[in-house]
C-alpha cells in the first residue's frame, strides 16, 4: 500500500507544489480544482494534461459522506506515460 502524504506550501502558489509532488510520486490529486492554468507552467504541457486525465480525482460530499467521482478510474502504472 502506498503512503499518504500531506504537505503545506507557505505563502506561495501552492498548486505548483501539489502538482510537482503528485507527478514525481504518481500520486492522485483529490481536488475539484481543474488546474486549467497548470499545463502552461511546464515545458511539456501535454504531459501535464495527460497526467491530470488519469491522476486528478474530483469528489463530492453527499448525505453518505465523501464520494469520489464515479467516473474516476484508479490509474495503472503505465496510464500517464501513454
Amino acid at each position: 500500500m502506498r503512503k499518504a502524504h500531506t504537505f503545506y506550501a507557505v505563502q506561495e502558489y501552492e498548486d505548483i507544489y501539489i502538482v510537482n509532488h503528485a507527478m514525481k510520486h504518481r500520486s492522485i490529486i483529490v481536488s475539484n480544482d481543474r488546474y486549467h492554468d497548470m499545463p502552461g507552467r511546464y515545458k511539456n504541457p501535454e504531459l501535464v494534461k495527460r497526467f491530470f486525465e488519469h491522476y486528478l480525482m474530483p469528489y463530492d460530499f453527499t448525505a453518505d459522506g465523501f464520494q469520489p467521482s464515479p467516473s474516476f478510474v484508479l490509474p495503472s502504472f503505465q496510464s500517464a506515460r501513454k
